[in-house]
């Protein structure tokens, strides 16, 4: 629930929330990424994870495969990890070809996802005010080439 709190604090809110208790395998990540992304409203995933003995390189390795699988991300992602080998963890997804944005301390993680999350609210605003003004144009242009 810190996750949840920090997006909190940092002026976001958030839409869905897992707890992988250890679990954060290929298949685990990649379904929890097909859900997250399947509701338009998302704008970044934070993935938060922290412990003892888990080793992040294997988490690291899980999110790529899973990243990758889902083929080009249509939103943003950031990944804090905490533990054994986390920094290992995160070089490999800085490495990675993936557009993952990487973060060891939680809080700046969590402004992150918040910062990047509103530029994709902005972006789907001018998407969709760009779309009304062409729209707009090509009704224009229908009724001078009608009159």
């Amino acid at each position: 629930m810190a996750t949840n709190d920090a997006i909190s604090l940092y002026g976001g809110s958030s839409a869905n929330f897992l707890d992988a208790g250890g679990q954060a395998t290929k298949e685990t990540m990649l379904q929890a990424f097909k859900i997250i992304m399947s509701d338009k409203r998302v704008k970044a995933i934070l993935v938060n994870i922290y412990g003892g003995i888990t080793r992040y390189d294997m988490i690291a390795e899980s999110i790529i495969a899973a990243a990758s699988e889902l083929g080009p991300l249509k939103v943003f992602m950031v990944v804090r990890l905490q533990g054994t080998n986390s920094e290992a963890g995160l070089q490999m997804l800085k490495d990675a070809t993936l557009d993952i944005h990487v973060e060891a301390d939680f809080g700046k993680a969590a402004q992150e996802a918040v910062r990047l999350a509103d530029i994709g609210v902005k972006a789907e605003r001018l998407q969709l005010k760009h779309q009304s003004i062409r729209e707009l144009s090509e009704e224009v242009e229908e009724d001078s080439n009608a009159g």
